[in-house]
């Protein structure tokens, strides 16, 4: 499985806090609210890869990001190696999610290209190509940490491409063809995916998550949910008038490989492009969608108000 997160959304409610820096990259609980995802996410073992798209002012706060996590693997790695005396091991570094014997290596090739003059070319090259695809041509960097970075062109929330369409650029720019889970990266959340991706995994189909909402307000601003027999989705609104129930959907998607491939058709189907859940809307009456009850809270930040909430309360993933 993959993991693509949405970054390139430009959060003008938080404006002047993320005029011009980007909203997943703000603390919470002393680490950025994209660390918490990723390193959540990597822990289950279950991704191998991951990429975030982003924007055009947005994607250099991004490439440090990317670095800094780098560096910090690379000290979890020395650690490791001196543990050898009997101390205990560092762990494996969070951006993999799983361990091989080519990873030390290749974590440290690539820093040095990114550091020095003098490193191996034709090793760089070779590592650079296990880690990430690149292709300079469609936006993409290929970052050390093993994360790739995709520049969506777009520096302005006029010209914004729309989530949609940021993932179909993801999927084409990165040749990705396998399981892809799909998560916004700037929700806060007090619970593991664990458990949502174990879901996606034992059904076998594209899923979603979804939770009860008791507020008429909000439920005209989100994605909602049509449930049938045995979490099937039957039905799914977008930001409804008057929407069909109180199931609303969160923005973390666990496309089946199948359905991953089916992206950019339902573009030139006419999709709506903005809203992530379009493509879901889109996708439920074609192929089978489960949605899995969501086990905890997502915490919104519309606006500074609840940002400083978050920072006030939050406490972490509870596993």
């Amino acid at each position: 499985m993959k993991c693509l997160i949405l970054a390139a959304g430009y959060a003008t409610r938080l404006y002047p806090l993320t005029e011009n820096f980007p909203k997943p990259l703000l603390e919470v609980a002393g680490k950025t609210i994209t660390d918490w995802l990723v390193d959540d996410i990597a822990s289950t073992g279950a991704v191998d890869g991951f990429a975030v798209v982003t924007n055009s002012r947005f994607a250099p706060f991004f490439h440090e990001w990317a670095s800094r996590r780098l560096m910090d693997s690379l000290e979890r790695l020395d650690a490791g190696a001196a543990g050898s005396d009997g101390v205990e091991p560092a762990v494996v570094p969070a951006t993999t999610g799983r361990a091989t014997a080519a990873e030390p290596a290749a974590y440290r090739a690539v820093a040095r290209a990114a550091t020095s003059d003098t490193a191996a070319e034709d090793t760089v090259r070779g590592l650079q190509s296990h880690i990430v695809l690149p292709d300079a041509a469609k936006g993409l960097t290929a970052l050390s940490s093993g994360i790739a970075v995709i520049d969506d062109g777009t520096s302005t929330n006029e010209t914004r491409l729309g989530a949609v369409r940021d993932i179909a650029l993801a999927i084409d720019t990165l040749g990705w063809d396998d399981d892809i889970l799909v998560v916004a990266g700037d929700n806060v959340l007090d619970f593991s995916l664990s458990s949502f991706i174990e879901y996606s995994l034992d059904k076998g189909t594209t899923c979603i998550m979804r939770y009860p909402e008791p507020d008429p307000a909000r439920l005209c601003k989100s994605g909602i949910l049509e449930i049938g027999e045995g979490d099937l989705v039957v039905g799914m609104q977008e930001k409804p008038a008057m929407p069909r129930s109180n199931w609303c959907c969160p923005p973390f998607y666990a496309y089946s490989k199948a359905d991953a491939a089916k992206v950019s058709l339902a573009l030139a189907e006419g999709c709506g492009a903005d809203a992530p859940g379009s493509f879901i809307a889109w996708l439920c009456s074609r192929s089978p969608v489960h949605a899995m009850l969501m086990p905890g809270s997502r915490y919104d930040i519309g606006d500074l108000e609840s940002y400083k909430s978050v920072c006030r309360t939050y406490r972490g993933v509870t596993r």
